[in-house]
C-alpha cells in the first residue's frame, strides 16, 4: 500500500502515522543533512530506515518537475519495488568525531581561500594602472560625481568604477572609526560640519590613499592617519574584536 499524507515534521506526528497502519514498516530516507535524528526516530520505534543514494536516486528517477510530493511518490513506490539505491549509513559512535572533522576541513579551505583573497590585489589589478591616488579614488568609487543645474552644484553617487572596491572600503572605515580613537575624533569633527555619513566617506577615501600609497612604492603602513600616530595597533591573535567598546 501507497500511502499519501501531509506530516508535521515532529516526532508525534510520525508516531501517529505510523501507529495507525499495521507493522511491519519500512521508511526510506534521502541521504541529506537532516536524516540522523529521522534515522534515529525510526529505530527506535522498530522501524526499519534505508538511507537512498541521492546520486544514483536521481539516475534512477529522473523528473522534470520535481517538487516534495513527487519526491515522496517516487521513493514510496522505489521502496515498495526494492529499487531504492542505498547509501552506507555511518554508525552512530562515529557521527560526531564525522561532524567535526568535516567541519574542521571547511574552515581550513574558507580560512586559505581568505587569506589567498587578501594578500592577491585582484580587484585592483595592479597598482601601476593608476598614475596617481586620485585615479584610485575614482575607480574606487570614492569620489562623488556632480549634478550642476542653475548654478547650484549638486554631488551625486557616481556609479563609475568598481562597486566592490567601494563596499571594501566604507566596511573599513566604519571599523576603522569603531577601532581607532584617532581616526573616531577625525570622524566626528567632519560628521559637525557636514553630516556623519560624509563623515564615514572622507574616512575611507584616507583609508583608500593609504593602500595607494602602500602598494604603489611599496612600503610599510606607518601606523598614523592624517599625520597623528594611531595609539592602537590590531591583534594578530582570533578572535579579534572589531571594536575595543563592544
Amino acid at each position: 500500500m501507497v500511502d499519501t499524507a501531509r506530516i508535521a515534521t515532529d516526532r508525534y506526528a510520525l508516531a501517529g502515522y505510523f501507529r495507525r497502519h499495521r507493522k511491519p514498516h519500512t521508511a526510506v530516507v534521502e541521504a541529506t543533512g537532516s536524516w540522523y535524528w529521522l534515522h534515529d526516530f525510526l529505530k527506535a520505534e522498530g522501524i526499519a530506515p534505508i538511507l537512498a543514494h541521492a546520486k544514483y536516486l536521481k539516475a534512477i528517477a529522473y523528473a522534470k518537475v520535481k517538487t516534495d510530493a513527487i519526491d515522496a511518490r517516487t521513493l514510496a513506490q522505489l521502496l515498495r519495488a526494492e529499487f531504492i539505491p542505498e547509501a552506507h549509513m555511518v554508525s552512530p559512535e562515529l557521527r560526531p568525531l564525522r561532524d567535526l572533522m568535516r567541519a574542521r576541513l571547511l574552515l581550513v579551505q574558507k580560512h586559505v581561500s581568505a587569506r589567498s583573497s587578501i594578500q592577491r590585489p585582484l580587484e585592483i589589478d595592479g597598482i601601476e594602472r593608476f598614475p596617481s591616488d586620485r585615479h584610485f579614488f575614482s575607480y574606487c568609487r570614492l569620489v562623488p560625481g556632480a549634478d550642476n543645474s542653475a548654478g547650484k552644484t549638486r554631488h551625486r553617487t557616481s556609479k563609475d568604477g568598481n562597486r566592490y572596491l567601494k563596499i571594501v572600503f566604507a566596511h573599513a572605515a566604519v571599523r576603522a572609526i569603531q577601532y581607532y580613537p584617532e581616526i573616531r575624533a577625525f570622524a566626528q569633527k567632519k560628521a559637525h560640519k557636514k553630516n556623519k555619513h560624509i563623515a564615514r566617506a572622507v574616512v575611507a577615501k584616507e583609508i583608500a590613499r593609504i593602500v595607494y600609497h602602500i602598494l604603489k612604492e611599496p612600503t610599510d603602513f606607518n601606523g598614523t592617519f592624517k599625520g597623528k600616530v594611531l595609539t592602537r595597533t590590531k591583534q594578530t591573535a582570533w578572535p579579534r574584536r572589531a571594536s575595543p567598546l563592544s
